[in-house]
């Protein structure tokens, strides 16, 4: 009956006006603190002020207007600055990043197997061929979401592109309009400026590429060609590139060798290395890869694996365990430990991103904020911690006090959402909502690709203890997807599958892989981790044969098998009548017996999540083509358990 009260409360309480929407917010006054200069030629008021029409702001802007509030939606317009999204909303994902990488990605893969393009010929190399590719594919989706065309199919929502903003007070913002979208306002003349007053804002800026002072200096002075992936892969401008631009150069009936210098050894990185090898292969490019380690936030296993599939390209070269130092008055690039690229005609940048947010002078709304972590937000609503009615998402949002609980992300839908539905419905319909999500897919989208959810391997030890859990790693060589693949790609030992999973009750914890299909085994696993099912579950689910879940199904059907308790409930109802106590009484007794302390097990979580470089010996194989011993990423912990770590079997490893 008590239901049915706060049901009805809360139908009265939200009248519909194109969506649901709380009458009390609707029709609360905003009252400025300051007067409107004489300079303001307009002010538009709105119940939600969405500043970034990125990812994560489009989709708060979605959720908004569903709810009924009426949304401005904010995004910078034309401005000459090349570290900047110029009149397109959609951000990093649409314009450079998401979008233009996957073009190019797709290109790179017809151009290692020598597949025809429909739009490449013999006068235009592979590189100018993905950049017009990506190009196309971008503009695509920027018609998709126009927004002239998104304010036509939403009626609450009104869009502005912006040449400069800033907060005023907690509740108004000057905007210096160039472009101005609605379906229900009169054409506003632009450019001009315009006073907006909000009752909630929703910051969803994202972030930018970093590029340290000192080395864009350097390079200046060099005349180095200097890129971040923004402005690699942006569209607009590739006229005077020195990468998609490239040709086999000739002096005196000499072929010059040109170098790309790619710094970081993230997704980006990775990617990007790839694609630009493989794309400039027959162009007489090196590529060098300088990192302290590829993949640092994985597991070793991706590391290696990433180690494996980059070493496949003859023309990478690796420096690992260094970090580019400084741009030479000769185009050479220093490293840390001394030596020198000589020769370099292109530095990329893939060193990490940070929010960029001192222009919107956040200080005049008393919002706090860091300039290295974002906009300092609740974990459980993406409120700001110091304005209740200023929300965070996206990269540029950063959770304070929040506690581990395995590996989590941004992920610009999710948050877009809950920071949108927490700003506008009342807390008796978001309560208990996970606005952090624990559970995000990560994928590196390189050719096989590697994906990896739920508790890394360090995570699992510390958690669970190292006998608290089970690990299977089975190999995707020898098995029969792979031997009908073999001719369409290279398949013998670079594809495998690895679940982790509590030793008692068969609770599936984490899963990595490495395969052409790795991110969508990752969707599926993220669902059954989200909902805490276990490796018997997996097992009952049929699988298509032969696909490439089918190997990750007999993966989890051999953990499901590996005691008693399994093979009792495999044999069937009786048996699993069985079994369920059984496995109550293991737990019961596992539980009872005394596990690793936690310095214990936090020192071989330490030991797993270090990367140890190990060389083994004489190249034998086309491994690492270009280096005379054989590279392969181990684990710490793995040199630890050894019983022979002083012995002389042990390989010299150096520490990253």
């Amino acid at each position: 009956m008590g239901l049915l009260w706060i049901f009805l409360l809360i139908t009265y309480a939200l009248p519909k006006a194109d969506g649901w929407s709380l009458s009390w917010f609707k029709n609360r006054i905003v009252k400025t603190t300051k007067p409107v200069p004489d300079d303001i030629d307009d002010v538009l008021e709105y119940d939600v002020i969405i500043v970034g029409a990125g990812a994560s702001g489009m989709f708060a802007s979605g959720t908004s207007t569903m709810l009924g509030s009426k949304t401005l939606l904010l995004d910078f317009g034309v401005k000459e600055d090349k570290n900047r999204l110029n009149g397109n909303i959609g951000g990093d994902c649409t314009n450079a990043a998401c979008v233009p990488s996957k073009a190019v990605r797709s290109l790179a893969r017809m151009a290692a197997i020598g597949a025809p393009s429909p739009i490449r010929n013999s006068t235009k190399s592979w590189l100018l061929s993905a950049r017009e590719h990506a190009t196309i594919t971008v503009n695509k989706v920027r018609f998709r979401e126009s927004p002239s065309a998104m304010v036509a199919r939403n009626k609450n929502l009104d869009i502005g592109l912006l040449s400069d903003g800033n907060f005023v007070n907690s509740h108004e913002m000057d905007l210096d309009i160039t472009e101005f979208f609605s379906s229900t306002k009169p054409i506003i003349c632009v450019p001009r400026k315009i006073r907006a007053r909000g009752k909630k804002f929703i910051l969803a800026t994202g972030a930018s590429p970093v590029v340290p002072e000192k080395l864009q200096k350097e390079a200046e002075q060099a005349a180095l060609h200097l890129y971040t992936y923004r402005t690699l892969l942006r569209p607009g401008l590739e006229s005077n590139d020195a990468i998609w631009n490239h040709s086999s150069n000739t002096t005196n009936n000499t072929i010059v060798q040109k170098k790309i210098v790619v710094a970081g050894g993230g997704a980006t990185a990775c990617e990007l290395t790839q694609s630009l090898a493989r794309l400039s292969a027959d162009q007489n490019v090196e590529i060098h890869l300088v990192a302290p380690v590829l993949l640092p936030k994985d597991d070793v296993t991706l590391q290696n694996a990433a180690l494996q599939i980059l070493s496949a390209q003859d023309n990478v070269h690796f420096h690992l365990g260094n970090r580019v130092e400084a741009v030479l008055p000769d185009i050479g690039i220093r490293l840390s430990d001394g030596s020198t690229i000589h020769d370099a005609e292109a530095l990329l940048l893939c060193i990490g991103r940070r929010p960029q947010l001192e222009s919107l002078q956040l200080e005049n709304a008393g919002i706090a904020y860091d300039k290295n972590r974002g906009v300092l937000v609740h974990p459980s609503t993406l409120r700001s911690i110091s304005s209740k009615h200023v929300y965070a998402c996206g990269d540029c949002a950063s959770a304070v006090n929040k506690k581990p609980n395995g590996r989590t992300a941004t992920q610009a839908a999710w948050t877009g959402y809950h920071a949108a539905s927490n700003a506008i419905l009342p807390k008796l319909l978001t309560l208990g909502s996970k606005s952090v999500q624990n559970t995000v897919p990560r994928v590196v989208y390189t050719d096989p690709e590697l994906a990896s959810v739920g508790l890394s391997l360090s995570e699992c030890i510390q958690q669970h203890g190292l006998g608290g859990f089970d690990r299977l790693t089975v190999g995707e060589s020898g098995t029969d997807r792979s031997d009908m693949e073999s001719l369409e790609r290279p398949t013998a030992g670079m594809g495998f599958i690895e679940i982790r999973a509590t030793k008692l009750d068969g609770r599936i914890l984490g899963m990595c892989a490495c395969g052409p299909s790795a991110s969508e085994l990752a969707n599926e696993m993220s669902v059954v981790i989200q909902n805490r099912l276990t490796v018997r579950d997996v097992a009952k689910s049929l699988h298509s044969y032969p696909s490439h879940g089918y190997l990750m199904h007999r993966v989890a059907l051999s953990l499901a098998l590996n005691n008693i308790w399994g093979y009792l409930e495999a044999c069937g109802p009786v048996g699993g009548l069985i079994a369920r106590p059984g496995r109550m009484i293991s737990k019961i007794i596992g539980l009872s017996r005394r596990r690793p302390d936690w310095t214990t097990r936090n020192k071989h979580a330490s030991l797993a999540s270090q990367s140890v470089i190990v060389r083994e010996g004489e190249h034998n194989t086309t491994y690492l083509p270009r280096n005379h011993t054989i590279l392969r990423i181990v684990s710490k912990l793995d040199l630890y358990m050894k019983e022979d770590v002083e012995g002389d079997t042990l390989p010299k490893a150096e520490n990253l």
